[in-house]
């Protein structure tokens, strides 16, 4: 079952959410967009129902797909400005050693440096780009259909999800 609420409310508060979602029992996830009110909403939803039923069934609360987007897309971005440091530090170790080569200086020490420092900025880039295709195939999970044009079920998406986690080294 899907309820959708779409008011202008007075407040942005979660007292003011609590109200639509009070019918819903066994409600057991709550979709929103990032804000602060609706989410204490739901967990204070969530806390008011175990307290008066232990046993109750939990209730959960998660982004909608645009918001799970823009996080995804605020995730990668920080990842990306990991290796970009790493990465020009690995340029400038190869700028060391050739500079030491041209100057008739016994360069194998830098170039020791050198090595070690594109191997930590290849390594910090590989893991980017698993995180970006695991994202990738995440996202490619919320479409409708499949590439073979059959409509997704919620067990291929799944399935589709947990494999790019893996793919990370993540679950």
């Amino acid at each position: 079952m899907t309820a959708v609420f779409c008011s202008h409310a007075n407040d942005r508060k979660a007292e003011t959410w609590q109200q639509p979602l009070a019918p819903f029992q066994d409600l057991e996830l709550a979709i929103s967009d990032a804000a602060k009110g609706i989410a204490a909403a739901v967990q204070q939803t969530a806390g008011l129902r175990l307290q008066s039923d232990p046993e109750a069934s939990a209730l959960e609360h998660g982004l909608d797909l645009f918001q799970t987007t823009q996080e995804a897309q605020r995730v990668l971005a920080q990842a990306w400005r990991r290796v970009e440091p790493l990465w020009e530090k690995a340029e400038t170790c190869d700028t060391q050693v050739e500079r030491e080569k041209r100057q008739g200086i016994d360069a194998r020490g830098s170039a020791l440096i050198a090595r070690a420092a594109w191997s930590k900025a290849i390594a910090a880039l590989e893991q980017v780009e698993r995180l970006e295709l695991a994202w990738g195939r995440c996202r490619a999970a919320f479409d409708l259909f499949r590439s073979n044009g059959q409509l997704k079920d919620r067990h291929w998406a799944e399935t589709e999800i947990k494999s790019g986690f893996e793919r990370t080294g993540r679950s």
